[in-house]
C-alpha cells in the first residue's frame, strides 16, 4: 500500500482544510488521493483472492 487507512484519512482531512483560494488544487489532490486509495484497495483484494486460491 502507498498509505495505510489512517494516512488516507489524514490526507483527506488536510486537503479538506484547503483555503478557498486553493480550492481547485485541493480538489485535484483529493482526486489523486482517491485514485491511490482505489489502487491500494484493489491490490489488497487481488492479494487476498490469490491467497485464498493458493490454499484451495
Amino acid at each position: 500500500m502507498h498509505y495505510n487507512w489512517d494516512q488516507h484519512q489524514r490526507l483527506a482531512q488536510t486537503i479538506a482544510c484547503t483555503s478557498k483560494g486553493d480550492f481547485g488544487v485541493g480538489l485535484a489532490l483529493m482526486g489523486v488521493a482517491l485514485l491511490m486509495l482505489s489502487k491500494d484497495l484493489e491490490r489488497d483484494l487481488v492479494d487476498q483472492s490469490a491467497d485464498r486460491d493458493a490454499i484451495v
